[in-house]
This record gives structure tokens, C-alpha cells and sequence, in this order.
């Protein structure tokens, strides 16, 4: 854990542990009693320590992610069934791609091409490098894997007639490496480990000239050959050849780009004793230098310098040091494990001054998909990191927008006069694209995912002098578009168009986020005392703007555009979810929000109806409504056959996707937490079936670090630690809860909610006013027999 503590209430007297001592003192009596003012008192009372410590926490994150492990019975197939490893650059995926051959597929998240974004996709996409193949001496006949998630470390054993091969890989957390270890026996002594190159070509033209090879065309696939004939066609001088070589003996494979730089893999073998080899590989990218042959191969060359402990050491220090951020722990071993198995992706796929988390992350796969995609993936993939108090993952996403602010304003039209910023939907990890008023909504919602940040960490300098001028830029696009005022008195935005679905007038995508901005920026003035010449117009435009479009089924598409078909996307609905803009403390809130989701979930039909991030929203739509059990039954479906999860929580579409197995981990952190408004909610929509539920160091808006627990349906204590002296509400369903730590204070507000004062760096126990005899323990709840390890092959 974060901390090393452990609290417990015992006929009135509540004893904490901490690392430096334990202090005492005594319940207040019920809820708004002044806290005991010498119940901090430290004492250094061994004897007291060891006592309360026999019923300590599993904190030993390696035996409770143990129990979710991915576990291979028989080879994975395809990138889909196959173990992954990343350090949020190179990745690394492994499966059977023959009968006498593992594939081990590599990539570097940000090998891009860097030519001019108006060229279209193919001048800024995603590059292939090749990959490598273990080539057995004979069929293989068994296989059998682990992959560690404690260690991120993939352990398998191939056997074959002619002997077996155990293999150890991992990607290094913090050095551009990979590494696999072979044991060889009997005549795999003589398996080898073979390169594939591929030439720098884009996907989308790869996959478009053998589609257009192929005949007979499939039915119904016109629309998709519409832009194979587009993408075949269009002018793209082709990137100079790969060369292959060798340098301080060293082999690499250089693949040089037209536009300047390239990237470089580079690997070798080392023979470490009978039977025993170590492989490493480095994959450098560099642009506009063509530094990266030299780059790779000094990286391969360090590392083989290193002691294999050390390696791993540091290697290991990283993840162990990552995991403990935050805790949960479910009743349900399929929902705890894919959580889990979430937060390791999300440390596999990015760091905090890595890549931008793109469609597919670091794990190359050929995909028609191969950029950075604004319009719902990248905000969906980094909902997580707020609640889960990894806040320095979420940097790889605002540190880009703030390094990069030039080139946002750059992306603008010229008569903007340099007042704007913002984006298309699709672009590479430089953030260079061509804004046009149709994807007006693209970057405010990215920024909202900032705000979510900002809301956490409550970090006032980075707010006012980074934050607020970068979203004064992007709500300014809405004004530059803004036609005058409707003769209704009511500002109303053009046409523009809401994601997946169509063209509007006052789309409700863009009317959301325009009504979101404002309200934040006036916030925003009022906390810092600024006077900014736009204040007026904002607050002008949060009385004046026209209400949300809807009809007699909820929330339409926009003016004029009911929604009558089947839509994935929910962009005609943020007001409900994440912008909380509408919601059930409001009047006629709930009403509105329960027919606007019934119907839109109701609906069939439409591309590609539904999705899996379509019941991920629909269940964070449900948590907001406060209904657990709808929630979970939502979240249920993407379990089903045929919703395109693998069995490593991978996203197949035929091609790779990444966001809605990560946005289904920020539902779960929606049932058990939520922030928005004035308030934080503790256990807000957790389902009837989840009678046990326990979490730690759940973040919260106000910069609050959160813990509860949760024991046959009813919470036993919840614990409140603030970072930033924030006013603090709290919304419980404990009956009079009385506070069991000192520093604070609690006022009763009604409707479950309670007022704490806490100071900076204070934090508050609270318990049932009737508690006599319970432990306030974190730890792992306890899973049904025999039910772990979930995912995987078997």
C-alpha cells in the first residue's frame, strides 16, 4: 500500500498502526462532536504495534495479483489470445504462429511517419517494424504460460518430440529493452530465433492493396472498399528500402523514412550455459535525426553490461513501486481480475513521459486504425488514471497538450488570429492536424479528461498558468463559430457533427462540452480573482445558451435529428456522463436521464451496434443514477460471446482496439467512488450481489484520497485523507457515523451527507455510530473456491 496503516476500533478506542508509531483516542460520541484534541498523541508502544499487526492487510501484492494472473493451458493463436508485456513504448506479444513456430510480435508506440498531416492518414501513421520467430525443431505438442502481473514477467514451457524450450520474457519498465531467457533440452538445443523485416509502408495501404488483390468483393463491405480504393490510390512516395547489418556485433535492421530519421531494431543472442541463451532486443525511433542505428545498438550493448539481477531488479522495482498507488478488491474474481489485469495494461502502455496512449498502444498489429484517435478513444482510455491515483500515468496525455500548445494553435485556421486551439479526430503523437468546424467537440472533450487531472491533484499553479489558458484557446473555437443570437434570444451553435452518428445544428456533443467549458473557465476566474476580458461572454453563454435538444424518448442527436437507429457512441449523452451537467440531484434530473438511456440502449441496429465502450457508458450512466445492479448488468454484457473481448481483455474488431476494456475499469471505479458536484460518494451504485467490497486510495476531486469498506452489504468505515485542504462532503449510508480519527470535524448535512473540516495533510476515520467491535482493515476480500484466474487460455 501507499501507506502502512491499520486502524482498529475495539469497545469505543480506536488503535492505528502506522510505520512511525501508534496513536489512540476515543470515539466522538455521534456525528458533529468536536474531535478529541489529544487523540494524536504518538506512543511508541511495541508491545500494542504487534498486537493490532496479527490482523494486518494482505499486503502482499504479489499473493493477492497472483490470483489473476493470465494462465495459458494451450497456445495462444493469434495477437488476441496472446500474453502481453510493454514499458509504454515497446511492447511485446507472443503466440504460435505455426506448427513449429512462436511469433513474437514487437512495436514502438510512437514510430509514426512525420510528413504533412493534410496529405491524409497515410503521411502520419503508424509504422510496421517485423517481428521474430522461435522456429522449434519439431511440431510443437504442448504448451503452458504465466504471465506474472506483480513482476509483468510471461513464463512458458513448449514442448515438442525432440525436447522442451522454457522461456522468461519481459520488457524492461526502464530501459528500451527486451529480454527472453531460453532453457533449452534435448535436440530444441537447436531451435533458433529467426527476424522477419517489414517494409516502412502504412497499414491502411498494405491492407487496402491485398484487399483490392482479392475476388470476389464481399457483400455488404462497400462503404469499407470505398476507402481501400481511396487509400490504393492516393499519392505516397514510397519511404527507401530496410537494410540489414551489423555493428559491435550487434545485428539491427534499419528502416530509414523519406521524411528524415527512422527507426532501428536492433538484437543478439547470448549463450549464458548448456542449454541457456538471454535475446535482447531495442527498438530506437528517432526524427528528424538519423541517430537510431546507433541509438539501438548502444542500448543492447549497455544492457548486456548489466548483471541479469540488477535487471530484474530494477526492472521489478518499477511495477512494485506502481501497483500500490491504489487498491480494490470485488467479490466477483471475474470483475477483480479484469481490473486488475486493466491496470497492469495501462502501465504496459504508457509512462509518464512516454507516448501518447494511441488506438493500439505499444502492440503493433497491421490495423486500418493506425493513429491517435480524439473523437472517443483516447478520452475513454484515460478515464482510469484520476480515480485510480495514478495521476502521473494520465501525464503522457497533458504534458503532450501543454508541450504542444504551439502546434494546437498552429492546427487553427489562420483567420483565428492565433486566439484558438485545437485538433481533427486523428493525429500523431506530434498533435499536428487540420481543425475543421465539423470536429468542433474533439478537443474540449480531451480536455475535460485534463480537468479530471487537475480536479485530483489540485496542483493550483499548473491550473492557472497552464490549464486555464489552454482551455480558453479550446472553448474560444465555439465563439468563432458562434452566428448571432437566435431570434429566441438564444445562442445556438452551426452544424457541426456528432461522433459516429451525423451533421446537426446545436448538437448536444458540442453543447455539452461549450456549456462545461464556460462554467469551468468562470470557476476557474473565480478561484484565482481573474479578470479576463471573456468573463462576460461566458458567463453570457451559460445563461444564454440553448437548452439540450431533447424530445418525448430523452436527449436527441440535436436540433431537428431524433435518435431513431442503433448508435455505439454516446455523444449525444455527456451531459449525463462524464460532464454530470445533468444529473439526478437535480429536478426531473433522473427522469430525464433514465428515458434517455433506456431508449438509447433500446435501440437496434446501426454500425456496428453495440459496442463493448457502449455498455461501459451505459454503465457508468447507470452509476450515476445511483442503480448498482443496472449498472453491473450492463457491464455484464461485454462478457458475452460475440461482444469481441479476448481472452486477455484485448478489444478484437478484426483489428486491435484498446479503450473500452480500460473504460470498464473506470465503471467499476464508478460504482465504488464518485466525485463530481460537491460531493464525494462513497459506494454509490455497488450492486446487490457485491456484498463485500473493499478499496484504498481511490482518488477524489478536491485532491482526496479515499478508503471504504464494505461487509455484507453494509459499509463498516470509510477513510478520508486530504492532500490539498479542499472543502470536503462526504455521502455515506451509514447510519450516524462518528468520526474515529482526530484533526476533524463532523457536521451533519442531511441526506447522508456530512461536512469534515480537514486540514491539508489530515484525514478522518469514519464509523456506524453503533460500531462496538470492528476492525478497520484494508484487505483483499475473499473469493469463491477455486474461482481465479480468469483469463487466459485453459
Amino acid at each position: 500500500m501507499s501507506a502502512n496503516w491499520l486502524f482498529q476500533v475495539k469497545k469505543g478506542l480506536v488503535i492505528c498502526v502506522f510505520t512511525g508509531g501508534i496513536w489512540t483516542g476515543a470515539l466522538a460520541e455521534k456525528a458533529g462532536s468536536a474531535p478529541v484534541s489529544d487523540s494524536c498523541a504518538v506512543q511508541q508502544n511495541a508491545e500494542a504495534k504487534r498486537s493490532v499487526m496479527e490482523n494486518r492487510i494482505g499486503q502482499d501484492y504479489g499473493k493477492f495479483l497472483a490470483r489473476h494472473d493470465m494462465v495459458w493451458e494451450r497456445a495462444p493463436r493469434y495477437w488476441g489470445d496472446a500474453p502481453f508485456l510493454g514499458n509504454g513504448t515497446l511492447g511485446l506479444m507472443i503466440f504460435q504462429s505455426g506448427g513449429q513456430s512462436l511469433q513474437m510480435d514487437i512495436g514502438r508506440a510512437d514510430y509514426y511517419g512525420h510528413r504533412d498531416p493534410s496529405g491524409g492518414w497515410l503521411n502520419y501513421s503508424r509504422m510496421p517494424i517485423g517481428h521474430f520467430t522461435l522456429e522449434t525443431v519439431a511440431p510443437v505438442q504442448s504448451f503452458k504460460g504465466r504471465l506474472d502481473l506483480w513482476n509483468a514477467e510471461f513464463t512458458g514451457v513448449v514442448v515438442t518430440a525432440q525436447g522442451t524450450v522454457k522461456l522468461r520474457a519481459l520488457v524492461h519498465s526502464q530501459r528500451m529493452v527486451m529480454i527472453v531467457d531460453l532453457e533449452t533440452s534435448g535436440s530444441e538445443n537447436n531451435c533458433r530465433i529467426v527476424w522477419h523485416p517489414d517494409e516502412a509502408v502504412p497499414p491502411n495501404r498494405s491492407i487496402a492493396i491485398r484487399k483490392l488483390a482479392q475476388t470476389p468483393r464481399p457483400a455488404g463491405k462497400e462503404a469499407a472498399y470505398r476507402f481501400y480504393e481511396i487509400w490504393a490510390a492516393a499519392k505516397y512516395d514510397p519511404n527507401p528500402p530496410f537494410g540489414l547489418g551489423k555493428a559491435d556485433g550487434i545485428d539491427f535492421c534499419k528502416q530509414p523514412l523519406l521524411e528524415g530519421g527512422g527507426t532501428t531494431t536492433a538484437w543478439c543472442e547470448d549463450r549464458i550455459g548448456d542449454g541457456r541463451r538471454r535475446f535482447y532486443v531495442s527498438i530506437a525511433h528517432t526524427y528528424p535525426q538519423d541517430i537510431s542505428q546507433t541509438e539501438a545498438v548502444e542500448t543492447v550493448n549497455a544492457v548486456r553490461g548489466i548483471a541479469p539481477e540488477e535487471l530484474i531488479k530494477s526492472h521489478r522495482q518499477w511495477w512494485h513501486e506502481y501497483y500500490p498507488a491504489s487498491f480494490i478488491s470485488l467479490p466477483d474474481a471475474y470483475w477483480e481480475g479484469f481490473y486488475w489485469i486493466q491496470m497492469y495494461k495501462l502501465g504496459s502502455a504508457t509512462r509518464p513521459d512516454g507516448p501518447l496512449i494511441d488506438v493500439i498502444g505499444p502492440w503493433y498489429q497491421e490495423t486500418t486504425w493506425p493513429l491517435v484517435w480524439f473523437n472517443l478513444n483516447v478520452q475513454l482510455t484515460y478515464w482510469c488514471v484520476a480515480d485510480a491515483n495514478r495521476l502521473d500515468m494520465g501525464e503522457s496525455l497533458i504534458g503532450r497538450f501543454e508541450r504542444n500548445r504551439d502546434t494546437l494553435i498552429a492546427n487553427m485556421p489562420e483567420n483565428f488570429g492565433g486566439e484558438c486551439a485545437g485538433l481533427s479526430t486523428t493525429t500523431a503523437q506530434d498533435l499536428k492536424s487540420k481543425w475543421t468546424i465539423e470536429k468542433s467537440g474533439d478537443f474540449p472533450w480531451a480536455m475535460h479528461n485534463c480537468w479530471m487531472l487537475m480536479r485530483r491533484s489540485m496542483d493550483e499553479k499548473r491550473m492557472k498558468e497552464q490549464f486555464f489558458p489552454l482551455l480558453k484557446m479550446t472553448i474560444n473555437t465555439y465563439y468563432k463559430i458562434l452566428p448571432e443570437e437566435g431570434s429566441d434570444g438564444k445562442q445556438h451553435l452551426p452544424k457541426t457533427f456528432s461522433p459516429e452518428i451525423g451533421y446537426a445544428e446545436d448538437a448536444n456533443y458540442n453543447l455539452a462540452l461549450f456549456r462545461w467549458g464556460c462554467r469551468t473557465l468562470v470557476d476557474l476566474c473565480q478561484r484565482f480573482n481573474i479578470e479576463d476580458p471573456m468573463l462576460p461572454k461566458w458567463k453570457t453563454t451559460l445563461e444564454r445558451l440553448v437548452d439540450f435538444p431533447a424530445d418525448e424518448t430523452g436527449f436527441m442527436i440535436g436540433k431537428d435529428f431524433p435518435l431513431t437507429i442503433g448508435h455505439r457512441h454516446f455523444s449525444h449523452l455527456l451531459m449525463i456522463y462524464p460532464l454530470y451537467l445533468v444529473n439526478v440531484e437535480q429536478p426531473g434530473g433522473r427522469e430525464l436521464i433514465e428515458k434517455s438511456l433506456r431508449h438509447w440502449i433500446g435501440l437496434q441496429g446501426g454500425a456496428a451496434w453495440p459496442n463493448n465502450y457502449t455498455w461501459t457508458g451505459a454503465s457508468s450512466m447507470a452509476s450515476a443514477l445511483g442503480d448498482g445492479n443496472l449498472a453491473l448488468e450492463y457491464l455484464n454484457k461485454i462478457k458475452k460471446n460475440g461482444t469481441k473481448l479476448t481472452c486477455t481483455t484485448m478489444q478484437d474488431y478484426g483489428q486491435p482496439a484498446i479503450e473500452a476494456p480500460l473504460a470498464a475499469a473506470q465503471s467499476i471505479h464508478d460504482m465504488l467512488l464518485q466525485s463530481w458536484g460537491d460531493k464525494i460518494r462513497i459506494f454509490p451504485a455497488v450492486p446487490d450481489v457485491w456484498r463485500d467490497v473493499c478499496f484504498h486510495d481511490l482518488r477524489a476531486e478536491g485532491a482526496f484520497l479515499v478508503s471504504a469498506s464494505r461487509k455484507d452489504g453494509k459499509t463498516q468505515w470509510v477513510r478520508v485523507k486530504s492532500l490539498a485542504g479542499e472543502p470536503c462532503r462526504v455521502k455515506t449510508d451509514m447510519t450516524e457515523p462518528v468520526l474515529a480519527a482526530a484533526g476533524s470535524a463532523l457536521k451533519p448535512i442531511g441526506d447522508g451527507v456530512y461536512e469534515l473540516i480537514l486540514k491539508k495533510g489530515e484525514e478522518a476515520v469514519l464509523v456506524p455510530g453503533n460500531c462496538k467491535d470492528t476492525a478497520v482493515i484494508v484487505a483483499a476480500v475473499e473469493l469463491a473456491a477455486g474461482v481465479t484466474n480468469c483469463f487466459g487460455l485453459k
